[in-house]
């Protein structure tokens, strides 16, 4: 290695000054401070002015302070004078031409409905209910195949399969001897008009529990001759999806035949991971994005709540009810699904849409307003509470900073950050609840702490810590910390941020200004973090 001579050091000294000192000129022009109260001159005075003591301060580390100029103790770079070190009143001012270099925006903070949204994945399958097993009630013969093939749509009543059963024909022949016996026996014969009824009834029952319809046996017992095979009908209208049973072959009774599928509703099945329970509940509308349907979206309720947190995965799975028009959901898709959670007035779940209602404990599809039974299965219908919320007739008054200063007090009386009087939080409605938020974009966030920058005045703004609730797409809810009303910076905020550490005033990492405490935990008021052993010196 050729080692560096004089004039190369000095050359390369040169340039690195240069190159500091247009850093710092532009970051005056883009930053530009206000005149000095009167003239001074290397740090002196002018007559009748108090001094004014400069603090030193770091391009690259803001945090740094000291009282005379040097090299950082970080990274070695020069250190410059910070602007406004001879006081702070908390503002950032930039002039136009820095405001349109940096593009700066801002946006008023308004009341909106806000929504938490959960995505995940899911599967669509069969709807279980809506899934019917034929299989065969008596041993015989398939002599004819009505639906040859998996995948034919059958209506409801629709013929099947004819099946030839010796037992099938003696137990018809049964029936119409018994009708004849009884009509044959006159009303004064009570012993033998009994008998013939009951084997009359006996032969009827053997035949319905066969699978004979009633219609079938009137046209029997119109016709007065026993026909050689048993002619099944669709018990649900559908399509095919399984048919073991094929032309010629011989069937014993619990034989599967045919299994149908009514496809106008199906089921999607999807994962949801327990830190996310507290935002599901039951009556929630889902939206689905089905991989075989694209551009097409479909809406449905959730219906179900798997009980049971796998250990494997740590979700829990739910159960969407779908309705299918067309057939364009088949089982077996992927989906893409999004679950929308309405936030109440304190940025937590609202109460779903089906708490209070009265549900079937068998089917938690069937709810209704009012006691009752289930249409499906009988059972009396119970009243629904939602087991994250419950609905409060009267909650109690809160008391809030006009301001939104501090945290909403149980109490009346005055702010401690603006002394301002509490007022009593207005009632919001339940149903639709609009919360205070600001945009997303706003928010500047160390894990520990947020704050948003507030426009006081076109080219003045200053720090306000918030306290927010969870994100709800493009928006936060505030809890406390900012009115509404305010202006926040929704562009541009990092740069407020670096010039308001450079000036000394509160910021996102030092809420007390110049020499204050990080809130990052990464150092305090020297600053030794962040970049610690960047550069030498």
């Amino acid at each position: 290695e050729v080692p560096m001579t004089t004039g190369r050091k000095w050359a390369a000294t040169a340039a690195l000054f240069l190159v500091l000192m247009a850093g710092i000129l532009a970051g005056r022009f883009l930053f530009p401070r206000g005149a000095p109260a009167g003239p001074a001159v290397s740090g002196v005075a002018a007559p009748g002015v108090p001094e004014e003591k400069t603090v030193w301060t770091c391009s690259m580390h803001p945090q740094i302070r000291m009282d005379k100029p040097g090299p950082c103790p970080i990274c070695g770079m020069p250190l410059i004078p910070a602007q406004g070190s001879g006081g702070s009143d908390g503002v950032v001012r930039l002039g136009e031409g820095a405001r349109r270099i940096a593009s700066i925006e801002v946006e008023e903070v308004k009341r909106r409905a806000l929504h938490h949204e959960i995505r995940t994945v899911g599967r669509i399958d069969f709807a279980e209910p809506r899934v019917a097993h034929l299989a065969a009630r008596i041993d015989g013969r398939v002599e004819r195949l009505y639906a040859d093939f998996t995948g034919v749509a059958v209506a409801e009543g629709d013929h099947l399969v004819d099946l030839y059963s010796p037992d099938l024909v003696l137990a018809q022949e049964e029936l119409l001897l018994a009708d004849r016996h009884l009509a044959a026996t006159p009303e004064g014969k009570g012993n033998l008009r009994l008998a013939a009824e009951s084997a009359r009834d006996a032969a009827l029952q053997k035949l319905l529990l066969w699978g004979v319809t009633q219609s079938q046996i009137h046209e029997l017992r119109r016709e007065g001759q026993a026909r050689t095979v048993l002619t099944i009908h669709a018990p649900i209208g559908g399509t095919v999806i399984e048919k073991p049973v094929r032309e010629g072959m011989y069937v014993k009774m619990g034989d599967p035949l045919y299994t149908i599928a009514d496809l106008s509703t199906v089921w999607l099945y999807a994962d949801v991971y327990e830190y996310e329970l507290p935002w599901i509940a039951l009556g929630q509308e889902a939206a689905v994005e089905a991989e075989g349907a694209p551009g097409e979206r479909f809406t449905g309720t959730l219906a179900f709540i798997d009980p049971v947190v796998s250990d494997a995965t740590r979700t829990v799975r739910v159960r969407v009810n779908l309705a299918n028009p067309g057939g364009r959901l088949k089982p077996g898709m992927f989906a893409k699904v999004v679950l929308g959670a309405r936030l109440g007035p304190d940025g937590t779940r609202a109460a779903s849409a089906l708490a209070g209602k009265y549900a079937c404990p068998m089917h938690p599809e069937v709810f209704a307003d009012e006691p009752g039974d289930c249409r499906i299965c009988g059972m009396a219908l119970v009243r629904r509470p939602d087991p994250v919320r419950t609905q409060e007739d009267t909650a109690p008054p809160r008391y809030v900073c006009p301001m939104a200063c501090q945290e909403p007090s149980p109490q009346p009386g005055t702010c401690a950050v603006c002394a301002m009087t509490l007022v009593e939080e207005p009632a919001q409605d339940p149903d639709d609840p609009q919360l205070v938020a600001v945009p997303a974009s706003a928010v500047l966030d160390t894990g520990v702490r947020q704050v948003v920058y507030q426009e006081l005045e076109p080219g003045a703004y200053t720090a306000r810590e918030v306290h927010l609730g969870p994100r709800a797409g493009d928006f936060y809810p505030v809890l406390w910390g900012i009115a509404e009303g305010a202006r926040v910076v929704t562009r541009g905020n990092f740069l407020i941020d670096s010039q308001s550490q450079i000036e000394g005033e509160p910021s996102l990492l030092f809420p007390g200004g110049a020499g204050g405490k990080r809130t990052d935990g990464a150092g305090g008021p020297s600053g030794h973090g962040g970049h610690e052993g960047h550069g030498g010196h």
